[in-house]
């Protein structure tokens, strides 16, 4: 499971292995379900992970409580 905007599920939706993120039937929009077999290589785990990394890094900052 991996978060990566709707910029980003636009960009991965038709690959193999990756799917919708519902866990509750309910599409959570940018979010993707990459399936094991679509992580049999390090360089997909690689580009997967990085992807989300850049995601969540451009993401504002949550305000204090």
């Amino acid at each position: 499971m991996i978060r990566i905007g709707t910029d980003g599920w636009d960009a991965i939706c038709d690959q193999p292995h990756v799917g919708p993120m519902d866990f509750t039937g309910k599409v959570m929009k940018g979010w993707a379900m990459i399936h094991p077999a679509g992580l049999s290589e390090d360089e997909d785990l690689r580009r997967y992970v990085d992807m989300a990394i850049m995601f969540c890094a451009a993401l504002p900052p949550k305000p204090g409580r």
